[in-house]
């Protein structure tokens, strides 16, 4: 396992150093909701209608749309090796016994009103600058965090994380995933479209319906951190990940918004007493 994380981390430096992947990586997720909207209701145009010029038309703007479509789909595959390898370093992660962090825990859930007996673990991943609330119930923090970062910062990244799961964030982002499941198997079966339209219609409805249901929950939390560690804690958290990870705090994700869009969002809140 060991072998396959470390191939799969070098396979994604590698290619995220050619030259010809930088436009892949860097394609702005507002465009990517244009042409994921386009493809969608060019296709659902396309198979109901029978007058040949529209369904011309339709077929036009879905073609393009698909084209462009390339651009964040590599993108995705660009990342995927990364990806997979945070999910089995996050799943191996140890659980850490009497240490500083569990005393951190236990310290800011005290503050947020949660029952320590609430959080089924604490978790330690080395190498990792993030954090987690995993589906188990348990909080997972990556080791530079706990070694680098300010203790206000960390209080601040516990109580988001104990945010979304005491809000359980986990299990209603899976209810409204697999809602979208449902509508995306409804329309693939009404209008009986080929394999590659089924799958690119699929991708874009998961790049547009990603970031309307992942986004609100961290927004949340992020509100609920700041409520009960303060608000300026909160902000200088999210400046120190950004400058800890060296990503562009402007770039937004599917699951996450930009660091300076939330840093944005948290300065509109009235200020909470630490």
């Amino acid at each position: 396992m060991k072998v396959s994380v470390s191939a799969g981390l070098k396979i994604y430096n590698l290619m995220a150093k050619v030259s010809w992947t930088a436009p892949f990586r860097d394609f702005p997720l507002k465009v990517n909701r244009y042409i994921f909207a386009a493809a969608i209701l060019s296709a659902i145009l396309f198979a109901p209608l029978n007058h040949p010029y529209i369904r011309l038309v339709g077929m036009l703007a879905f073609s393009l749309a698909a084209g462009l479509m390339s651009v964040p789909m590599t993108a995705q595959l660009i990342s995927l090796p990364k990806k997979i390898s945070d999910i089995i370093r996050v799943f191996k992660a140890k659980r850490a016994e009497e240490s500083l962090i569990v005393k951190e825990v236990h310290y800011v859930c005290g503050i947020m009103g949660v029952p320590y007996s609430y959080i089924n673990a604490v978790k330690i991943v080395k190498d990792w600058i993030n954090a987690g609330a995993s589906a188990d119930g348990s909080i997972v923090i990556g080791l530079p965090i706990i070694d680098n970062f300010r203790t206000d910062s960390r209080y601040a990244i516990i109580a988001h994380e104990l945010a979304h799961r005491q809000e359980n964030h986990t299990g209603r982002c899976f209810i409204l995933t697999m809602m979208i499941f449902y509508f995306v198997a409804f329309l693939i079966s009404t209008f009986h479209y080929s394999l590659i339209v089924d799958i690119l219609i699929l991708f874009a409805i998961w790049g547009l319906a990603a970031p309307m249901v992942s986004w609100p929950f961290e927004y949340a939390a992020d509100r609920m951190s700041a409520r009960y560690v303060g608000k300026t804690k909160m902000i200088s958290a999210l400046e120190e990940l950004a400058n800890s990870t060296g990503a562009n705090p402007y770039v937004d994700s599917y699951s996450h918004p930009s660091i300076a869009r939330r840093i944005r969002v948290l300065q509109c809140m009235d200020e909470y007493p630490a």
